[in-house]
């Protein structure tokens, strides 16, 4: 019995998706409040990213989603396709273009010290000490690591820290940063990151297994 209520739920959700999702076709200045972006590892997610509009960015692939969650009272999100791309009737531009510019209000930046996040899920309190990484993500701490996309995010972090900054790619939930004053020698980060990725993460959530950095000379991310 419980195993055919969980499945009408099911059920009545991605009928709900499917109902809002062609409500929405139907008006894309509807749908351009509701873009935001994501970033994974292109890659990994070749599959999945097979007729789906996407910017390659480095080793990522920036893709566009829909937040959908009013129509579910929860979370859910819509993957933007080629074929609602067709009927939004935009062209690919245009919807990364908007997706981006919406993304802070959608899926707002979250940046917090280290210890502070760690704090925050464990439900513990952080040392009191100072430590020099920050944790770039989105209220929610779900797909934020695209925040480091989202224009002066990562210029307002390089001017607190006074440096160029060090990008750790976490999870494709979040990124950590710190000064590049303050980091260790490449192959020694990037042997963290890969020990992390394989002890720690999720195959699935694996964002990268190298080290990026962020100069705010001329603004650019690129392989560290």
């Amino acid at each position: 019995m419980g195993m055919n209520l969980m499945a009408e739920k099911m059920r009545a959700t991605a009928e709900e998706l499917q109902a809002g999702a062609e409500e929405l076709v139907s008006d894309y200045g509807k749908v351009k409040e509701r873009l935001f972006i994501k970033i994974c590892n292109r890659e990994r997610n070749m599959e999945q990213l097979s007729g789906v509009p996407h910017k390659d960015f480095l080793e990522f692939a920036v893709t566009c989603h829909i937040e959908m969650g009013e129509y579910v009272g929860g979370t859910a999100t819509i993957t933007v396709n080629d074929s609602l791309l067709k009927a939004f009737g935009i062209g690919e531009d245009q919807l990364f273009e908007d997706a981006i510019a919406n993304s802070p209000s959608i899926r707002p930046a979250l940046i917090k010290d280290i210890d502070s996040l760690m704090a925050m899920l464990t439900g513990m309190d952080a040392p009191g000490m100072y430590c020099p990484i920050k944790a770039v993500t989105v209220e929610g701490l779900i797909n934020g690591a695209a925040a480091i996309l989202y224009p002066g995010v990562l210029e307002r972090l390089a001017e607190q820290a006074g440096c160029p900054l060090l990008l750790i790619p976490s999870s494709v939930h979040e990124f950590l940063c710190l000064p590049e004053k303050d980091g260790f020698a490449k192959d020694d980060m990037e042997a963290m990151i890969r020990d992390v990725n394989e002890m720690e993460v999720r195959p699935d959530e694996v964002l990268s297994g190298h080290l990026y950095r962020y100069d705010p000379a001329d603004g650019k991310l690129t392989a560290a």
